[in-house]
């Protein structure tokens, strides 16, 4: 009997889970779940209570490019928040406005491969760091053995986002 790689073994987990036979790879649950929360960071030893995707942590959201998907938000910040996906173009196209504690679900039919971006529409939320990058893999790309780097810059400051804002001159 021929032994069976790491390598290999990873390919036909993944082929298996993608098949129509495999019952989770077809859940009804969203296959993207975003949670709109408050999360902590420390910059330079100093902490700060900013916005975030509970499940994003520090490389985002992904989701496999070319079959539809459900994508779903919880709002977990006691206040309203809308999120854009930057690149797709869902029914209906961005989030509507969620309350504090709201669902929201939308259906991403066939989505092309790519980086996209997500961030939030509400007030300063987006300066309040409530983004994420959301990376589609294309399947042909599956089997491929390439490190994954993921960089995502966002300005920040311990100061209130809404008094930086107000002293910019846009004119």
């Amino acid at each position: 009997m021929p032994e069976l790689s790491r390598r290999r073994f990873l390919i036909a987990g993944g082929a298996l889970a993608a098949s129509p036979a495999f019952p989770l790879a077809h859940a009804a649950e969203p296959a993207l779940r975003m949670t709109a929360a408050m999360r902590s960071i420390e910059v330079h030893g100093r902490g700060a209570r900013v916005l975030g995707f509970a499940e994003a942590g520090g490389a985002g959201f992904s989701a496999r490019a070319g079959e539809r998907f459900a994508a779903g938000l919880v709002n977990a910040l006691g206040e309203v928040t809308r999120v854009h996906l930057h690149g797709l173009t869902p029914p209906g196209g961005s989030v509507r406005p969620l309350a504090g504690g709201q669902r929201w679900t939308m259906e991403v039919p066939r989505p092309r491969p790519g980086t996209y971006w997500l961030h939030a529409l509400q007030g300063v939320q987006a300066q309040r760091l409530l983004a994420a990058p959301l990376i589609l893999r294309d399947p042909l790309e599956a089997g491929e053995d390439e490190q994954e780097i993921v960089l995502m810059l966002q300005d920040f400051t311990f100061r209130d986002p809404r008094r930086e804002m107000a002293v910019i001159d846009f004119y």
